[in-house]
């Protein structure tokens, strides 16, 4: 793999790079995206959602740092699933950011004894992203915050798997309980694992809530992240679905960083595949 750079070689890739070919790129990625998304859903696509992410109000005393916001967008048709991620990290202390730009495709496995499952491949790319510090100080400026200019990690591509599975139990009506299995690895960079009980609650037809609790062992191997990812601890996640299109969730050690995120994702299809297990993040309602 690549050798990452100090701070000096990342502000000069940064300078060459420059910020018009950044934004050319960032327009181009997303009128391909909008462009193909109706297309895919014409095909009977059964999800198409976009996400996004934020620590704003995380109680952590460091806030908008570590890995500070995400944007995603996932298509789902017939079981086989794509996914766009970016994450955005930054170290403030030590003067680094990356982006995480990941792409992924999924499928569901065979069901068995009850279990559901999904496995995904892809690959992941470190270094100068889509957004990244572009965007992050587009909203501080719109709030008044300082601004960042920190040097961007060496870019560097490494290979992604992850797999979940789930079961679930109703004791009746529109409640359903059960326990969940959640690993990931991307290669050089991180993994993690996560064994965790959901529960899924429609009271109404227009309104559901979902929940995750549970334990996660992590583990980093990019020296910028190492630092600060807890090899064990516990995870939680709150979410609620309106419409079966909006939906806001709340997590705590999402990324085994032990911080607080808000996720807000809107579902351009009507989602028709619930009780699917799903990999990684950004997956909505994890039991249905």
């Amino acid at each position: 793999l690549p050798r990452r750079c100090g701070p000096a070689c990342g502000v000069a890739r940064g300078l060459e790079q420059g910020s018009g070919m950044r934004t050319a790129a960032r327009i181009t990625t997303l009128a391909l995206v909008f462009l193909l998304a109706p297309a895919i859903g014409g095909l009977a696509a059964q999800q198409i959602e976009f996400t996004t992410e934020n620590d704003l109000f995380t109680d952590d005393t460091a806030r908008d740092d570590l890995y500070t916001f995400a944007v995603a967008l996932e298509v789902e048709r017939h079981g086989t699933h794509f996914a766009l991620r970016e994450d955005a990290f930054t170290d403030r202390a030590a003067g680094v950011r990356f982006d995480e730009t990941s792409w992924s495709f999924g499928r569901s496995l065979p069901a068995w004894r009850s279990w559901r499952s999904h496995a995904e491949a892809g690959a992941v790319r470190i270094g100068r992203g889509l957004f990244g510090e572009d965007v992050q100080n587009t909203v501080h400026r719109a709030l008044g915050s300082d601004e960042l200019a920190l040097a961007y990690l060496e870019p560097s591509v490494h290979g992604r798997l992850a797999f979940a599975t789930e079961r679930s139990w109703s004791p009746g009506g529109s409640f359903a309980v059960g326990p969940r299995l959640e690993l990931e690895w991307v290669s050089d960079v991180r993994a993690h694992a996560i064994v965790a009980a959901v529960a899924a609650w429609r009271p109404h037809p227009l309104l559901a809530l979902d929940l995750l609790a549970g334990g996660r062992w992590s583990d980093a191997d990019l020296a910028a992240l190492a630092p600060h990812i807890e090899p064990f601890g516990a995870v939680a996640e709150l979410g609620v679905t309106v419409f079966e299109r909006i939906r806001l969730a709340w997590s705590y050690n999402d990324h085994g960083d032990g911080r607080t995120h808000l996720a807000l994702g809107y579902r351009f299809a009507r989602w028709r595949g619930a009780g699917e297990a799903r990999s990684g993040r950004g997956s909505g309602s994890r039991l249905g």
